[in-house]
């Protein structure tokens, strides 16, 4: 299938599709999440024996190849299924999938009616315009950053904001004391069904039907802006919603993608023993090489050095005629060292 090409399967179609390549674990999440069809065997007849006549009225059926499922779906379900990675994006009842398939390929699904839309994306096309396009945003509109300032609220409001009834949302926006940046946060939050966008981050084995968030992000799409959801003070009991430009948010969120599907994730093999004493929890995953625990360990050693040769320096009238060359050889010599242990801490980490 090219880049340019689409496939368009319903629920029950892609369940079945998944079934005949032996992933049932992932077609049962779908029937699940779907509902589509009982647990009465008559009932499940039915559903497969529908989902192979629509199949075929679509020329997607082949009853001479072992999976029965033409070469094009066949190799769309395969790519699906050994799929490790993927991004969800949520807007309402619409769902946005970008699976990781190679270094070279992304694929994307988009959900609606429990109709699935693929698509397969070279990695040299901008992520960015896709999600755009999903949220029916525009990435030229003006921003005037100066207008709206971050909004803090507490744990506790937060939380509330979903049970806002419509007469408060009414009160507030019509208040002409309340702060301009609340007051426009309200408005987007009250056109959004009263509900954040969510993009999560997910690492997940289809074959065990095993699926886990990485990490996830909320927003919320505004007049020309997107309110960014920063909870990373939750354990204060403090979140904000910062307002970000458009393209700037969903820039950010690509090189995030990014670099999210060019990690690797490695699972350590567990004894026996030890599998008995866990009660059947999964082996951590640990990240292979990180260049974030390098750049942390960087400037807080060099936040370290500048301290030390400002303390230095406070003695330097009494310093002899060439200690000026003995500093410089200091500094340079701890360069290079912290150059070499911040390349070192980039490295796995041993687990305990």
């Amino acid at each position: 299938m090219n880049d340019s090409e689409k496939v368009i399967l319903t629920s029950k179609e892609l369940a079945v599709a998944l079934v005949s390549c032996q992933y049932e674990n992932f077609a049962r999440h779908i029937i699940l999440k779907d509902d589509l069809v009982s647990k009465n065997k008559e009932d499940i007849t039915v559903f497969a024996e529908e989902a192979e006549e629509s199949l075929r009225e679509k020329g997607l059926w082949n009853a001479r190849r072992k999976t029965k499922l033409s070469q094009n779906l066949e190799d769309l379900i395969q790519a699906l299924g050994t799929s490790t990675k993927n991004v969800h994006f949520t807007q309402n009842e619409q769902e946005l999938f970008i699976h990781q398939i190679n270094r070279n390929q992304y694929l994307k699904q988009h959900i609606f009616n429990e109709t699935h839309t693929f698509t397969y994306l070279d990695h040299t096309k901008s992520l960015s315009k896709e999600m755009m396009s999903f949220y029916d945003l525009d990435s030229s509109a003006y921003f005037n950053d100066e207008h709206l300032q971050p909004i803090q609220v507490s744990d506790k409001v937060y939380d509330a904001l979903h049970k806002l009834k419509n007469e408060e949302v009414e009160n507030i926006l019509n208040n002409e004391t309340e702060n301009d940046s609340l007051r426009e946060f309200i408005s987007s939050f009250n056109k959004n069904n009263k509900a954040f966008n969510q993009i999560s981050f997910n690492n997940c084995n289809h074959k065990k039907g095993e699926n886990q968030k990485d990490q996830v992000a909320f927003s919320l799409p505004g007049n020309q802006r997107i309110w960014h959801v920063d909870y990373e003070q939750i354990h204060d009991k403090k979140v904000y919603f910062v307002p970000v430009s458009i393209p700037e948010y969903f820039k950010k969120i690509e090189d995030t993608i990014e670099e999210f599907f060019l990690s690797e994730v490695v699972t350590r093999p567990v004894s026996k023993n030890k599998r008995k004493k866990q009660n059947g929890k999964p082996s951590k995953k640990v990240e292979t090489f990180s260049f974030k625990r390098g750049f942390s360990f960087l400037w807080k050693a060099n936040l370290v050095l500048l301290g030390m040769v400002g303390f230095l320096l406070l003695n330097q009238e009494s310093w002899a005629e060439d200690a000026q060359k003995y500093i410089i050889l200091f500094i340079t010599i701890s360069e290079a060292m912290i150059l070499l242990l911040s390349l070192a801490s980039c490295l796995p980490q041993k687990s305990k």
